[in-house]
């Protein structure tokens, strides 16, 4: 059976239509694992807690979960994954059983991150209309490099145009961690196509780059001084390269992650810039010494007037049981939407069936951009 249809099993739960069980296996043909961990989005980061275990005295590991119909998501395993704080992603591996793949380009300056992934797809999930793999990424990119005098760190940007060059942009679009949605998430092929057909006005956008892991931690623990660049340095000259006046309610800011989590302080301490945010998959609960009390604190300063326009996505299976519920990605994004619509924020939550992952989530963010660009 597995060996026709591939892993994970499916199975549909009598009398629960929206959900299925699915269930992981992997052959330890050595009969001397203990344990195969569960690997990243299905399961965020909880792996102690999502084990595949022998069956019996066989050959076989499993491991059954609840899941919503609609979910897709990446995954990966690891054969008897010590389980430390320090984990090491270059022990995880695609699953042997599974034939459906997930491959991502080889980013130099994050050797650390894996570029083969299995792709788990339930029957529910939607198909995807904007984001679909394509050789071509839509629009035009060209590729600088930034120096940032203040650290002397290059930084990477790409300025990319989507729609005519015979009319200067109305829109302009900051993306962080640019890399990942450039060349893995699809992103310029999903907003080409959105100009196509008629959702969007043409945008110049510019993907930031986050570097190397060290530089992206730094990015995001100095979260003060990274704002103030983004501000006062990106903006700057992404409207210079695209010939634009600066207007805030025509520009935007979107990061996933804790990029999101930036993107949203970002535009909170800086609302004469960043008229609008989208911030996909955000911690929202992360300590700051740079935000003592927290996002939620930082919004309430907000002028009013000047308040930015807010879209939140995160994954229904962006979970940890390990934490509490109001501290994981999804129960954080649900407090934190309820607190700024209670401060009168124009803000929506959108909750996605998908984990932590990049397969998902440049599909979902097309609505995010059409409320945001007004169209």
């Amino acid at each position: 059976m597995v060996r026709d249809a591939g892993s994970p099993l499916v199975e549909e739960i009598p009398d629960e239509p929206d959900a299925r069980c699915v269930t992981f296996l992997y052959r330890d043909s050595s009969s001397e694992l203990e344990h195969v961990a569960l690997c990243w989005f299905v399961v965020l980061s909880d792996f102690a807690n999502n084990l595949l275990l022998r069956v019996g005295e066989s050959d076989v590991m499993a491991l059954s979960l609840r899941l919503p119909v609609g979910v897709r998501s990446e995954y990966l395993l690891s054969p008897d994954e010590p389980l430390r704080s320090d984990i090491d992603p270059h022990r995880w591996r695609v699953d042997p059983l599974n034939p459906h793949r997930l491959e991502i380009p080889h980013n130099e300056w994050r050797p650390d991150i894996p570029t083969q992934y299995s792709l788990l797809e339930l029957p529910g999930a939607e198909e995807r209309i904007w984001s679909f793999p394509s050789g071509d990424r839509g629009g035009r990119s060209d590729m600088r490099i930034y120096i940032d005098d203040g650290d002397g760190r290059a930084r990477r940007l790409w300025f990319h145009r989507v729609g005519s060059f015979a009319t200067s942009p109305e829109r302009l679009l900051i993306i962080l961690d640019g890399w990942d949605f450039l060349f893995c998430k699809n992103t310029a092929s999903a907003l080409s196509r959105m100009h196509e057909h008629g959702h969007i006005p043409t945008t110049g956008v510019v993907f930031v780059d986050a570097g190397t892991r060290l530089m992206r931690m730094q990015d995001h623990s100095e979260i003060s001084a990274f704002s103030e660049y983004l501000a006062t340095r990106i903006v700057p000259i992404a409207e210079r390269h695209f010939g634009l006046k600066h207007d805030v309610r025509a520009t935007t800011l979107c990061g996933m992650s804790s990029g999101g989590f930036v993107s949203l302080a970002s535009a909170f301490r800086h609302p004469d810039t960043f008229g609008n945010v989208l911030a996909l998959a955000t911690p929202a609960e992360i300590p700051s010494d740079d935000l003592p009390d927290g996002l939620i604190g930082a919004a309430g300063k907000v002028a009013p007037d000047e308040r930015p326009r807010i879209h939140l996505q995160a994954g229904l299976l962006e979970v940890d049981p390990r934490r509490w519920p109001e501290s994981q990605i999804l129960g954080s994004n649900r407090t934190l939407f309820k607190e700024l619509d209670s401060m009168g924020f124009d803000v929506v939550l959108d909750e996605v069936p998908c984990g932590h992952g990049m397969t998902d989530f440049a599909e979902s963010m097309v609505g995010g951009i059409r409320r945001l660009f007004g169209r």
